[in-house]
C-alpha cells in the first residue's frame, strides 16, 4: 500500500513524499530504523516533515542513481560499488546501539526464519515436500546455531535496487539506503548474502569471493568458519523464501514477470552443494 512521489518545491528543490496509508501501513518502524542508521553515520533519507495520522512523510530526495542504474550505465564500476555496499555493512555492524534503541526491533529468530521458509512448499508443491512440518523441523535444527549470535541490525532487503550512490558524501555515507523499515536483529551474514546472492542480478563467484574477503578482513568476525556456515545456511533459506514469493506473485497476483528470475535463484542453489538443505527436493536450473 506504500507509494512514493517526487515533489518539486517552488524553489526548485526536490523532496520525496511517502504515502503510507494507515491502518495498512505504519510509519513508526521507518522513523525508528532511519534514526538508528543516522546514529551509525549512514545515509538514510532525512525526514523533513510528517503527518503520521494521515500516513504522509516528506523525505530527503537522494536522486536517481540507484546502484542498479549506475551498474547498467557503467559496468566497470561494479567492484567499487559493491565494496561501498560492504563498507556500509561493516560500519553498521561495528556500531554499538544502546539496548533501549533496539528494544522494539523484532528478532530474526527461528520463528520468523521458518515462517519465511514455509513460503517455498506452500507455493511450489511441484517440489514434492509432502511432510512440510517434518521438513521445517529439519530446518529448525539447521538454523539453531544462529540463535547464539552475534546479533546486528539486519536491513533484510539489502541489494543494488535499494542502494543509491551519493557521490557528494564521504566513506560509507556515500551509500544511500532505502527500504529498511522491516529491519530486524539477526546474524551479520544475512545482509551480506542478500547483496551477493541477488535474486535479480548475476553476481559472479569472483566478485562474491572478493567481497566476502573484504568483509571478513575488516570485520570483527573471529570464527570465520562459523560465519561462512551461517552465510551459506541463510543464503539457502533466503533463496527458498524468494522462490516461494515469486511463485506467489505469479499465481496470486498475476505478476508473471518475476518468473524470469527463477533460473538465477536455482543456479544459486546449485552453485553450492545444497543437498543437505533441500532433501527431498529435486531441482534444476530451469526450476522444474
Amino acid at each position: 500500500f506504500r507509494t512514493y512521489h517526487r515533489l518539486t518545491l517552488p524553489d526548485g528543490a526536490a523532496r520525496v513524499l511517502m504515502d503510507a496509508p494507515p491502518p495498512m501501513e505504519n510509519v513508526q518502524p521507518f522513523f525508528q530504523i532511519a534514526a538508528l542508521l543516522h546514529t551509525a553515520g549512514l545515509s538514510a533519507p532525512e525526514i523533513v516533515a510528517s503527518d503520521e495520522a494521515a500516513g504522509f512523510v516528506l523525505l530527503e530526495d537522494f536522486g536517481d542513481s540507484t546502484f542498479t542504474r549506475v551498474l547498467k550505465a557503467f559496468p566497470e564500476r561494479e567492484e567499487f560499488l559493491y565494496r561501498l555496499a560492504v563498507d556500509a555493512l561493516l560500519l553498521l555492524h561495528r556500531t554499538n546501539f544502546s539496548e533501549a534503541a533496539l528494544a522494539t526491533v523484532p528478532c530474526y529468530d527461528n520463528t520468523l526464519l521458518l515462517k519465511e521458509l514455509r513460503l517455498f512448499p506452500d507455493w511450489t508443491p511441484e517440489h514434492g515436500i509432502h511432510d512440510v512440518e517434518g521438513w521445517l523441523q529439519q530446518w529448525e535444527e539447521k538454523l539453531a546455531f544462529l540463535q547464539n549470535g552475534p546479533w546486528v541490525l539486519v536491513l533484510r532487503d539489502y541489494h543494488v535496487d535499494n542502494l543509491m550512490e551519493l557521490p557528494d558524501r564521504q566513506g560509507a555515507a556515500a551509500c544511500g539506503l532505502l527500504d529498511f523499515q522491516d529491519a530486524v536483529l539477526g546474524h551479520p551474514a544475512y545482509d551480506l548474502v542478500s547483496l551477493l546472492w541477488d535474486a535479480r542480478r548475476n553476481v559472479s563467484p569472483a566478485l562474491e569471493q572478493a567481497m566476502l574477503q573484504h568483509y571478513l578482513g575488516h570485520s570483527q568476525v573471529q570464527d570465520k568458519a562459523s560465519f561462512m556456515k551461517a552465510y551459506q545456511t541463510l543464503g539457502v533459506q533466503r533463496t527458498l523464501k524468494i522462490i516461494g514469493i515469486f511463485h506467489r506473485l505469479h499465481q496470486r497476483d498475476g505478476k508473471a514477470q518475476y518468473l524470469q528470475h527463477l533460473p538465477r535463484l536455482y543456479q544459486l542453489l546449485e552453485r553450492i552443494d545444497a543437498k543437505d538443505f533441500m532433501n527431498p527436493i529435486q531441482f534444476d536450473s530451469a526450476g522444474s
